[in-house]
């Protein structure tokens, strides 16, 4: 069955919307850290914005703290129980940490679900350079 040319424009607009929707802007880094659902595109929680942010985050670190000062403290990660489809807490957690650790950076990764006061305490208990949580 063919479409007729205004369904198929229909059908063009709406795909564009939904592209727009994932793609036309990145998810902000707030005081609560970053939020959004998951799912694909820059908008939402996934791989691809888990590395990317990752990156970010340890670039800074090296430029506030020092490169040997964050090597010899290392960093926290904790994660909760929350998952969608193929996405985790769990895997982002460690996605997070082979970043670190690829970068020569220690990493203390919590092995179980944890409260996000658990992190800030082995921040603090370890004398590490800083802590994540990933509540995604």
């Amino acid at each position: 069955k063919k479409f007729s040319a205004l369904t198929l424009e229909e059908f063009n607009d709406s795909l564009f919307e939904e592209l727009k929707l994932l793609l036309g802007k990145r998810l902000q880094f707030g005081t609560a850290g970053l939020r959004g659902n998951m799912g694909p595109g820059y908008n939402s929680m996934n791989d691809l914005v888990v590395l990317q942010t990752t990156q970010g985050l340890l670039q800074y670190l090296v430029e506030v703290d020092g490169r040997s000062n964050l090597e010899n403290k290392g960093i926290v990660i904790g994660y909760d129980h929350r998952s969608q489809g193929t996405l985790s807490s769990k895997q982002f957690a460690r996605m997070v940490a082979a970043v670190f650790i690829g970068k020569g950076i220690k990493v203390y990764l919590l092995e179980d679900f944890v409260p996000t006061p658990f992190v800030a305490f082995a921040v603090r208990y370890l004398k590490c350079a800083g802590g994540i949580m990933i509540t995604a």
